[in-house]
């Protein structure tokens, strides 16, 4: 992939294409443009999307920071940028932060890549891996539906069938459980959260 064709423009446009059907867009982005102006200045290219899930049980705005860097050096100024937002934001709409970053830079390695996502250290992080395309990218993120329409017409769903698998194997995981564990895979939470959602625990 040519990364000098990728700009902040065409990767929300990629966004809202894959995140369409199951999520709205704040279309009130001007009320958040200050976040932007909190980058460092090193940080040129960047953007800003809110977005919520379509649904009634899980109204909370998730914030995406996308930025567009030359150089591999530049990623933890991109991350000090989230750490400022986070700051800005309110509970609880700070845990549900996202950084989608393209680095432009020749030497750039998978390794490289990996080591910065292997951290949730302030928010998560996406990094556009050498060779890989834009949905693959973001289909590695929660912006990827869960379901996928199989051959057959019928709706395949991993996560169902995962769920079920798992009930038939612990009598207490029931429908009504199996129900609450799928909405809170889909919560887009992850990590601590994920675990004090799944068990109804505070850590």
């Amino acid at each position: 992939m040519d990364f000098n064709l990728i700009t902040c423009e065409s990767l929300i446009s990629a966004i809202i294409v894959m995140a369409e059907k199951r999520f709205v867009f704040n279309s009130e982005q001007n009320d958040y443009s200050y976040l932007i102006n909190l980058a460092p200045t090193s940080i040129t290219n960047k953007a800003l999307l809110r977005i919520k899930r379509n649904s009634v049980d899980l109204n909370k705005w998730k914030t995406i920071l996308i930025v567009i860097i030359e150089k591999y050096d530049l990623v933890e100024e991109s991350i000090h940028w989230a750490a400022v937002v986070k700051d800005e934001l309110l509970e609880p709409e700070n845990g549900d932060l996202y950084l989608f970053a393209v680095i432009k830079d020749e030497s750039l390695s998978i390794n490289q890549c990996t080591n910065i996502e292997a951290s949730d250290r302030i928010c998560r992080k996406y990094i556009l891996r050498p060779e890989e395309t834009i949905d693959s990218f973001l289909g590695r993120s929660f912006i990827s539906p869960v379901m996928s329409e199989a051959s057959s017409g019928k709706l395949f769903d991993p996560l169902h069938l995962a769920l079920e698998s798992t009930s038939v194997q612990h009598e207490w995981f029931d429908s009504s459980e199996q129900e609450r564990w799928q909405e809170a895979f889909l919560s887009g939470k992850n990590g601590q959260e994920l675990i004090e959602l799944l068990f109804n625990i505070k850590l």
